[in-house]
């Protein structure tokens, strides 16, 4: 008898332990980041980290369901676009709450949309709300948003995040602010519960008062910082993880082969390149511009460090995008012609050390970089720097944190900058080409002006003719790439792991989170 209950003890330790170990995973989701969030608000964001934690905590308007078709999350329903496109009228579904209880009014809305847009605010994606002019409240659950061009869909124009006016002072928002670094309340499935540290780690608990898409499954997220990238593999098979968003392109083939885990492939809807600063007294030339980009070997990088996970990229828009021109191809890799090119120019070696001069001034840049650990990003560094100097070009890299490198970026403080910019498919890529977006703050980085390019972007902005917006993106994708303003890298795809017990998993290419209310844990 002894023997029998004993025995029937260590069964039930053995049952409640496991029991206790799987409600863990049941009921609280662990994911690693490699980067500490810098402001989580969604006026003030701008990390990848930190834009994936926006999705968690924050709703819109409108969202994206499985088959990123746009759904309503805090809209009753369709808008109602005006028979000529410059205006719709949206209505809030009842009983919409941030995660303190209050109510998500109609101000609420219209705060978002002037503080994002106050040229006073420290506000990243200004972009986003380019073409909306005003919104206005029509009585206390209604809104009618007026339009700078013509729209077809006004949902696409409506799916940023809300945030509560009652939190601010104004539509002028520092980076600085509290709420920017620890957001409360928020309006999402999901509310900060704990923070620890200066952002090593967040642990998320369900919003009780959503009201969104759908409630939220998983009551609890963690999200730990962990800087080792090739690490985050380890920890998932090691059991402190649950999903990671990034796996590293060497770490692809050990995941696939175990059976625990479910890997799967998404656009990563960045691309990277290197852009010129065309105010520099050698860069400003077309014909130098394309040399460098003869001289680097993309494909063969793409190859080597990314798995040919990716495509590469012959202009502004990727493959992705309704205004990629599949005709125009991505510059040839031929060293040969690059330093015939530049010699030709009156480039020539006179003193013998590898390094092209013209009249006596060396053919050198300062290339600025992110302070980066993840050990791809340094190997493609260190092969654009070799490469040029096979042409006879010197490059000295500038490595600087993440905030200094920003700062940097902004003022046009470089020759050249490795940078990568998160898209989504159909976002407005004008910004980043235009002439009016030259200057301190503008997304023209590298002070590119092409009136051709303006007038082109102006009109393919303004038409409701989706055919004649891609024929006109079409022309300005050739434009850009032969005038060269970046060396258009690639278009890169990732990896992210998690365990099989999750469920219902859809990843968004941009925020990662967009469905995580649908995601449940199962045990196979």
């Amino acid at each position: 008898m002894k023997i029998w209950i004993i025995a029937g003890l260590v069964v039930m330790i053995h049952f409640v332990l496991f029991a206790q170990d799987w409600n863990h995973s049941e009921f609280e989701l662990r994911y690693l980041e490699q980067s500490v969030p810098m402001r989580i608000d969604p006026i003030t964001v701008y990390d990848v980290t930190s834009v994936r934690i926006t999705e968690i905590l924050f709703g819109a308007l409108y969202s994206t369901d499985r088959s990123t078709a746009r759904i309503p999350e805090f809209a009753d329903g369709e808008p109602r676009l005006s028979e000529d496109g410059m205006s719709a009228v949206v209505k809030l579904k009842p009983d919409l709450k941030f995660s303190d209880g209050t109510p998500i009014r109609v101000s609420d809305i219209i705060f978002t949309w002037k503080a994002a847009t106050n040229p006073k605010s420290f506000s990243p994606n200004r972009q986003m709300y380019r073409n909306i002019a005003n919104i206005s409240a029509l009585d206390s659950s209604t809104i009618r948003v007026t339009f700078r061009h013509p729209v077809s869909d006004a949902r696409r124009y409506l799916m940023f995040f809300i945030v509560p006016k009652s939190i601010f002072l104004s539509t002028e928002i520092d980076r600085d602010l509290t709420y920017c670094r620890e957001p409360d309340p928020t309006s999402g499935g999901y509310r900060i519960f704990n923070k620890k540290g200066t952002g090593q780690e967040f642990l998320f608990v369900k919003n009780p008062y959503y009201n969104g898409k759908t409630k939220p499954s998983i009551e609890k997220i963690r999200m730990n910082v962990h800087t080792d990238i090739l690490g985050h593999v380890d920890n998932l098979r090691n059991g402190l993880a649950d999903l990671i968003p990034f796996v590293p392109p060497a770490k692809v083939p050990v995941i696939k082969q175990d059976s625990r885990f479910k890997i799967e492939l998404y656009d990563a809807n960045q691309f990277d390149f290197i852009a010129f600063n065309l105010e520099n007294e050698f860069l400003k030339f077309q014909e130098i511009r394309q040399a460098i980009n003869m001289a680097f070997n993309r494909k063969e990088i793409l190859a080597s460090f990314f798995n040919d996970d990716g495509d590469l990229m012959s202009g502004p828009f990727p493959p992705t995008h309704s205004g990629f021109n599949p005709d125009v191809q991505p510059w040839p890799y031929d060293p040969n012609m690059a330093r015939t090119m530049l010699q030709n120019m009156g480039f020539e070696d006179s003193d013998g050390d590898g390094i092209l001069e013209y009249n006596g001034k060396p053919l050198e840049f300062n290339m600025l970089t992110a302070l980066c650990r993840d050990p791809d990003y340094s190997s493609v560094i260190s092969s654009f720097v070799e490469q040029m100097r096979n042409i006879g070009i010197r490059i000295n890299t500038q490595e600087f944190l993440y905030d200094a490198f920003e700062s940097k970026v902004r003022k046009g403080d470089f020759d050249m900058v490795y940078y990568t910019r998160k898209v989504t498919q159909e976002a407005d890529y004008s910004p980043f080409f235009m002439s009016d977006q030259i200057g301190i703050g503008g997304k023209n980085i590298g002070r590119y002006s092409n009136p051709l390019v303006d007038s082109l972007f102006v009109m393919a902005n303004s038409t409701l003719d989706f055919q004649k917006r891609v024929e006109l993106y079409k022309e300005v994708h050739k434009i850009i790439h032969d005038d060269c303003p970046y060396v258009f890298l690639w278009y890169l795809k990732y990896h992210a792991a998690y365990i099989r017990e999750l469920k219902n998993v859809s990843i968004d290419p941009y925020y990662f989170f967009t469905t995580i209310e649908e995601w449940f844990y199962m045990k196979d």
